[in-house]
C-alpha cells in the first residue's frame, strides 16, 4: 500500500480546482487545492508575507509550487470558501469540532475576516458548552480572549448551585468537571486549566492571566548567593579560563575537567587566549550554574542553600555536555530537594519521565497544603493531563483519609496507664455512636447508657469502638496505597 507522502494527490473540488491558479496548498490527507495569490494575499498578511520569500520551502508541481499544510482537506475547504467571493461552508456553524479547527486555522494563517466569521460561530456554543470554548481559546490566546473570559465566566455560573461533598469521586468533583477532551490538546497547558479552577473560585478575571512572573511555590525557599572559589594554587597554576554567558570569569584546570567527563566542554577552546597563553573557553550558561559545575568538577560539596532550580540547571548542563560521571550524582542532588518545591519537582520529573520522582513528590504534596493554590512558573509547559491526575491523586487519596477526627476517647489499651492519656475516634464511628444515643433518647430508652452498668462494661465498650476505629484507620491507609497516580 502506498504511503500518503507517495499516493497521488486526489483534487479538490469546485472552486479549489482551477487549471490557471498559481499555488497550490496540499493537506495532511493528500488533496491539492489550486489556489490564486492574490486573494490569499488580500485575505491574509501571513500568506502575503509568504508569497513574497522566495518559495524555498514549496515543491514544484508543473508550473505551481505545492505547500504543504497541516490541516486536513474539510478544514481546509471550510476555511477558504471564507476568503473566497463564494457562499460559505454548509451548516459549519452548527457543528463544534467543525468551527474549533477552522477558527484555529484562520488564526494561525491570520485571515483576519475569517477569524472574525468564527468567533462569532464560537460564542454561539457558550451557553452549551462552555468549556471546550474555553479549551479552543486560550489555545489561540491572546486573540480570542474575550471568548475565553465569557466561556469561563459561563462554566462558572453552571456550577454556582451545584454543591459538592470531598467524598465524591473526582470525576463528579467540580475540579473534574471542569475538564474536557480538548483539553488534552498540546497547546493547552497546566497553566490554562489551573487559572479556570481558580477563577471558578475566585470569580476575579484576574486569575485568568498569566502572571508576567511566576511566584514560587508556598514550600519553596530564599536561595542565598553562591560563593565563589579559587581552584588554583601557588604549585598548581590555572591552564583555562571558563567565561560564563553572564560575562564572569573562572580560572580551572583542564585535567580536572576533563577527569569529570567534561571532555566536550574542554573542545570550546577558542582561538583567543590571555597572558600567559592560558585558552578561553566561553559557555552559554550562566555564572551559579559554571561555578556549581566546576566545584563538583573539584570534588567541593555543594552548598547548602543552593537551590532546587540550580541543581536541576547542574543537571541539564551535565546532560548537554555529556558529563556522564556528574550526571547521575546531580539527578540525585535535585532528587534531595524536591521537598523544597514539590510542585516544580512533579512538573520536571514527568517532563523527563522520572516516574519514580514523580510519584514521591505527589505524596509530599498530599502531606502538605492545599495543591490547587500552588503555581510554578512550569506550568505553562506542561500539558494539562499532568496537572489534572495530580489534582485527582490527592483528591481520591484524600477521600480515603480518616481525618479530621470526630471525638477523644480515653486510652484504656494504655497497659502502663490505662485511662491517662487519649485517643482520637475517627468521625465515621463518632457519628454512628452519635445517632445511637439520639435513637435511644427518641425512644426513651434511658437505659443505653444506664448508671446501673458496670465499669466494665463501659471500658469494654471503649476498648470496642478504639479498635475500631484504629482498624478502620489502617483499611484506609491501605487503601490510599492502592490509588494509582497515571502518568501522562
Amino acid at each position: 500500500m502506498d504511503s500518503p507522502a507517495t499516493k497521488t494527490p486526489i483534487m479538490a473540488s469546485e472552486p479549489f480546482d482551477a487549471t490557471d491558479a498559481d499555488i497550490i496548498l496540499r493537506t495532511s490527507d493528500n488533496v491539492d487545492f489550486h489556489v490564486y495569490k492574490v486573494i490569499l494575499s488580500v485575505a491574509s498578511p501571513y500568506f502575503k508575507t509568504m508569497f513574497s520569500l522566495p518559495q524555498g520551502g514549496s515543491r514544484a508541481q508543473q508550473d505551481q509550487p505545492v505547500i504543504d499544510v497541516e490541516e486536513d482537506s474539510k478544514t481546509i475547504d471550510d476555511l477558504l470558501r471564507l476568503c473566497y467571493p463564494v457562499d460559505d461552508p454548509v451548516n459549519l456553524t452548527d457543528d463544534f469540532a467543525r468551527v474549533a479547527k477552522v477558527v484555529a486555522a484562520a488564526v494561525k494563517y491570520d485571515l483576519k475576516e475569517a477569524t472574525t466569521l468564527m468567533k462569532t460561530a464560537l460564542s454561539n456554543f457558550i451557553p452549551s458548552v462552555p468549556l471546550r470554548v474555553y479549551a479552543i481559546t486560550c489555545r489561540l490566546s491572546p486573540n480570542l480572549d474575550d471568548l475565553l473570559i465569557s466561556a469561563a465566566k459561563q462554566w462558572r455560573e453552571m456550577n454556582q448551585t451545584n454543591t459538592q461533598t470531598s467524598f465524591e469521586v473526582f470525576e463528579k468533583a467540580l475540579a473534574g468537571r471542569s475538564y474536557v477532551d480538548e483539553m488534552d490538546h498540546h497547546q493547552f497547558s497546566a497553566g490554562d486549566y489551573y487559572r479556570l479552577l481558580r477563577f471558578i473560585s475566585s470569580g476575579n478575571e484576574s486569575d485568568l492571566s498569566i502572571p508576567s512572573s511566576a511566584q514560587p511555590d508556598s514550600d519553596s525557599t530564599n536561595v542565598t548567593p553562591q560563593p565563589r572559589v579559587a581552584f588554583g594554587t601557588d604549585v598548581y597554576p590555572e591552564d583555562i579560563i571558563i567565561k560564563s554567558g553572564d560575562g564572569e570569569i573562572f580560572k580551572a584546570h583542564k585535567m580536572m575537567i576533563s577527569y569529570a567527563s567534561g571532555d566536550i566542554i574542554l573542545q570550546k577552546t577558542s582561538q583567543k587566549t590571555v597572558e600567559g597563553g592560558i585558552s578561553i573557553i566561553q559557555l552559554d550558561e550562566d555564572s551559579d550554574t559554571v561555578a556549581a559545575i566546576l566545584k563538583i568538577c573539584y570534588h567541593i560539596p555543594m552548598d547548602t542553600g543552593t537551590s532546587l532550580d540550580l541543581v536541576y540547571k547542574v543537571w541539564l548542563t551535565t546532560r548537554k555536555y555529556g558529563m556522564s560521571k556528574l550526571q547521575n550524582w546531580a539527578r540525585q542532588a535535585w532528587k534531595n530537594r524536591m521537598s523544597e518545591s514539590p510542585m516544580k519537582a512533579y512538573l520536571i520529573a514527568l517532563h523527563h519521565r522520572w516516574e519514580e520522582e514523580a510519584r514521591e513528590t505527589a505524596q509530599i504534596l498530599l502531606a502538605g497544603k492545599v495543591i490547587d493554590k500552588l503555581y510554578v512558573k512550569e506550568m505553562e509547559e506542561s500539558p494539562a493531563r499532568r496537572y489534572y491526575n495530580l489534582l485527582k491523586y490527592v483528591h481520591e487519596c484524600s477521600r480515603l483519609r480518616i481525618a479530621p477526627y470526630g471525638a477523644f476517647m480515653p486510652d484504656l489499651l494504655d497497659k502502663e496507664h490505662p485511662g491517662r492519656g487519649y485517643v482520637t475516634i475517627a468521625s465515621p464511628i463518632v457519628k454512628r455512636e452519635l445517632e445511637n444515643l439520639h435513637q435511644a433518647i427518641q425512644n426513651y430508652a434511658y437505659d443505653y447508657y444506664d448508671s446501673g452498668c458496670s465499669t466494665g462494661d463501659i471500658q469494654k465498650e471503649i476498648s470496642s469502638i478504639i479498635n475500631e476505629s484504629g482498624d478502620l484507620e489502617r483499611r484506609a491507609q491501605q487503601a490510599m496505597h492502592q490509588v494509582v497516580l497515571e502518568i501522562a
